[in-house]
């Protein structure tokens, strides 16, 4: 579900549903340091990437790299975020 609106994610939590939504990078999320990017919390080198698959692609599965970055939030009841980005091509670590 793509979140850009910023009422979204409370009226969902409201209703008491958990969720995942798709933002665009530079969308800002409240932190403990203020108002960041996702992009910013997405390239921290203290995060763990892993790779899965996300359905099967016409050649191959799809595979991205997903992470969880804990962005306290009052107003949401699973302050967290799921980062995902494409999978570099094999053998290439992310950086």
């Amino acid at each position: 579900m793509y979140g850009a609106d910023p009422l979204l994610p409370k009226a969902i939590a409201d209703a008491g549903r958990g969720f995942v939504l798709a933002v665009p990078s530079n969308h800002t999320v409240a932190t403990a340091a203020g108002p960041r990017p996702v992009v910013e919390l997405a390239i921290r080198p203290d995060l763990t990437w892993n790779r899965l698959p996300a359905g099967h692609g016409v050649k191959r599965p799809r595979l991205f790299d997903w992470a969880l970055i804990e962005v306290p939030d009052p107003a949401l009841p699973c302050p967290t975020t799921l980062s995902r980005a494409s999978a570099p091509p094999a053998g290439t670590p992310r950086c």
